[in-house]
């Protein structure tokens, strides 16, 4: 019983191997079980299909307790705070290197604090959707 209390439970969003660039763009995400210095349980969820709402839903029930990722938005930040999940942002890189340097202690929590481009409110426009839209054009004229 004592081990498991060192038991922290990890949400990667992964694109091709590293961190994806936003953790509401991820098609899948990396849910790693670390334990005394150790990865000792690693599943990836495919979430084609999943709305940011279901997905929080779906880290808060396998006990997810820190997402590590490069960027979100504000409203994402709140909702997993509002879980009780820390968040780890503007993290990059192999998201196996992530890993073991997370287990060794070695991942510095100094960056973990989300960022907005300055004159934007950090409202999430979610998948293929931009601050002009598509202007009327069908995807397969472009």
């Amino acid at each position: 019983m004592a081990g498991k209390m060192n038991e922290t439970v990890v949400a990667i969003p992964e694109f091709n191997g590293t961190v994806a660039p936003r953790l509401d763009c991820a098609s899948k995400i990396i849910i790693a079980h670390l334990q005394n210095g150790q990865i000792k349980d690693k599943q990836e969820l495919n979430l084609n299909n999943v709305n940011p709402y279901q997905l929080i839903g779906i880290l808060t029930e396998k006990g997810v307790q820190k997402v590590i990722c490069y960027h979100l938005c504000r409203r994402d930040w709140y909702s997993l705070r509002a879980n009780g999940i820390e968040v780890m942002a503007r993290i990059s890189g192999n998201v196996e290197e992530i890993l073991k340097n997370l287990a060794a202690g070695k991942l510095s929590t100094s960056n973990a604090i989300p960022f907005w481009r300055k004159g934007t409110d950090g409202i999430c426009r979610g998948k293929g959707r931009s601050r002009r839209g598509r202007r009327g054009r069908r995807w397969e004229q472009d």
